[in-house]
């Protein structure tokens, strides 16, 4: 079962995990169950960072072949 989540750390970011969407501050949260669809952005004025959880890894590969 694959399960992601993000963690903002700093700034803010736009994370929407089906058909929620949330402006996601430092401390916030949100998790993404397997098979939905999910996508982020930064629409503000400053960088943001963020930890992303995925489980199990899905490992390097899948970055180089999405690049």
């Amino acid at each position: 079962m694959l399960n992601s989540g993000v963690y903002v750390l700093e700034g803010k970011l736009r994370y929407t995990v089906g058909a929620t969407t949330r402006d996601l501050g430092p401390g916030d949260a949100m998790h993404t169950p397997k098979g939905t669809v999910h996508t982020f952005s930064n629409p503000f004025d400053t960088a943001a960072k963020a930890l992303i959880v995925q489980s199990p890894d899905i490992g390097e590969q899948y970055f180089k072949d999405i690049a």
